[in-house]
């Protein structure tokens, strides 16, 4: 689910805000993010 999702996102990224995932941008930026 999401919140698994924000966890590695927050592992691997630690310096973002996981605030931004809870807007409107969170399915662009974890696509982005993905495909690095």
């Amino acid at each position: 689910k999401k919140n698994r999702k924000i966890k590695k996102i927050r592992e691997l990224y630690p310096e973002i805000n996981v605030k931004l995932f809870y807007k409107k941008d969170y399915n662009s930026l974890l696509f982005k993010y993905l495909n690095r």
